[in-house]
C-alpha cells in the first residue's frame, strides 16, 4: 500500500477513534452535570446527546488532523522515537483550535450567545480531552508496535515451547 494511502487509512481510523472517545467522554461528563444539578441547560436527554455528537465530530476532525500532523511531522522516524507526551501536547493544541466550533454548535442547539465560560470551559475540557486522548492513542500504538515485533521474533517457534516471552511491554 502506498504512503499516501496508508497516512489517509490511518487518519480515517484515528479519527474515528477520537471522534467515539470525545463522544462518549462528552455523554459521560454532560450526563454527570446534569444529574448533580451544574448543567441545568442540558436538562434532556435529546440536548445531551445532540451535545455530545457535537463534540465527537469535533473529535472525529481534531484526530484526523492529528494524524496528519504525526504523519508529516514524524514521518522519518520510528513509533518508538515519538515522545507520547509530545503526542499529547500535539492533541491538546488540535483539540483547542477547534473547541470555539462546539460553543457555536450550542448556540444553534438553542443557546442565546457564547458566553465567555461556555467558550473557556470548552477550550479547557478540549485541552484536557485531547492531550488525554492523543496521549492514550501513543502508547496504545507503542504498546502494539513492541507487541508486534516481539510477535515477528518468535514466529520461526514453536506455540508452548519452553522459550520464556517477557511480559510487560
Amino acid at each position: 500500500m502506498g504512503r499516501l494511502l496508508r497516512n489517509l487509512r490511518g487518519a480515517c481510523g484515528n479519527a474515528v477513534v477520537w471522534g467515539a472517545t470525545l463522544f462518549g467522554a462528552g455523554f459521560t461528563i454532560l450526563s454527570a452535570l446534569t444529574l448533580t444539578g451544574l448543567a441545568p441547560g442540558a436538562a434532556s436527554l435529546g440536548v445531551i446527546v445532540q451535545l455530545a455528537m457535537s463534540i465527537g465530530i469535533t473529535g472525529f476532525v481534531a484526530g484526523a488532523g492529528f494524524s496528519l500532523v504525526l504523519a508529516t511531522e514524524y514521518r522519518r522516524h520510528r513509533l518508538e522515537e515519538v515522545q507520547v507526551g509530545g503526542m499529547a501536547i500535539k492533541g491538546a493544541v488540535i483539540s483547542v483550535l477547534l473547541a470555539p466550533w462546539v460553543s457555536f454548535a450550542a448556540i444553534g442547539l438553542g443557546g442565546s450567545g457564547v458566553s465567555l465560560g461556555l467558550l473557556a470551559a470548552n477550550v479547557i475540557g478540549f485541552a484536557l480531552l485531547g492531550g488525554l486522548t492523543a496521549g492514550g492513542t501513543g502508547m496504545l500504538a507503542q504498546r502494539s508496535a513492541r507487541r508486534l515485533e516481539l510477535g515477528a521474533s518468535l514466529e520461526g517457534r514453536e506455540f508452548g515451547s519452553a522459550t520464556e516471552v517477557p511480559r510487560g511491554g
